[in-house]
């Protein structure tokens, strides 16, 4: 969740170097997918940077990530 989050605002998003697709939502939420293979096993960074737009600065106030597991077919 970013605080001050404006509809102009340009941010790029990435987990492990991947870059994802989001859309910012009016209650300053970013909502996308992530690709499977994007995860790994252990730690996964998760990376923001802020393009442009016309906010002087944003806050990043909290991060949700819902994961669902499917078990491959062997």
């Amino acid at each position: 969740h970013f605080s001050d989050l404006l509809a102009t605002d340009k941010l790029t998003t990435s987990i492990n170097g991947v870059e994802l697709s989001m859309s910012a939502e009016a209650t300053g939420w970013l909502k996308g997918d992530v690709p499977p293979d994007a995860m790994v096993s252990g730690d996964n960074k998760l990376g923001v940077t802020y393009e442009s737009g016309e906010s002087d600065s944003l806050t990043l106030t909290s991060v949700d990530l819902t994961i669902c597991y499917r078990q491959r077919s062997r």
